[in-house]
């Protein structure tokens, strides 16, 4: 995570310290803060990786790969 990330979500984040903010980039993979409407102050979760079956197809398409199948 850098500088600009950081920047990003305390402009969206703003009601919170800056103790969270220092410790993102040393937050272990899967940690998130949770907060907004639905916490009424901000809680750190832990969130475990999806099953393969379950996650989405969001990969990032390879426009060469697909500009050659469809000329071929």
């Amino acid at each position: 995570m850098n500088k600009l990330d950081i920047n990003a979500i305390q402009k969206a984040v703003s009601y919170l310290d800056n103790v969270p903010f220092e410790s993102l980039p040393t937050m272990p993979a899967g940690t998130r803060i949770l907060s907004g409407v639905s916490a009424q102050v901000p809680v750190v979760v832990s969130v475990s990786l999806l099953a393969v079956r379950y996650e989405p197809n969001s990969k990032t398409m390879t426009l060469n790969d697909k500009w050659q199948s469809s000329t071929s």
